[in-house]
């Protein structure tokens, strides 16, 4: 009969209409997916550099560390040969001062 034929007609029509729905969110689905692959590949790059940033950064802090380090023991050491030239700067004006004087008497 004619009316079978039409419902079949749309219920076909319909099976279609749902099947290129179906196919179009799949597609969207499947470039969404490709989007955050290619995001988390991004994230991952810029934590890889952001991860050898800091260890230069951290082997820079470390130089830098030893390096203060090396002026305060050159720094501690100056103060203490300072100290040791006074002494003697004194020492030799009191023998000065003495051999002056003897040569007053």
């Amino acid at each position: 009969p004619p009316a079978m034929s039409f419902v079949v007609e749309v219920l076909l029509l319909y099976a279609g209409l749902v099947t290129f729905a179906l196919l179009h969110l799949l597609a969207q689905r499947s470039r969404e997916e490709q989007s955050v692959a290619s995001n988390s590949a991004r994230v991952e790059a810029e934590i890889a550099g952001l991860q050898a940033e800091v260890q230069a950064q951290w082997a820079k802090a470390e130089g830098i560390k030893r390096q203060a380090e090396n002026q305060a023991a050159m720094s501690e050491r100056l103060l203490y040969e300072n100290q040791s030239l006074k002494e003697q700067l004194r020492d030799l004006d009191r023998r000065s001062e003495n051999l002056s004087f003897k040569k007053d008497d």
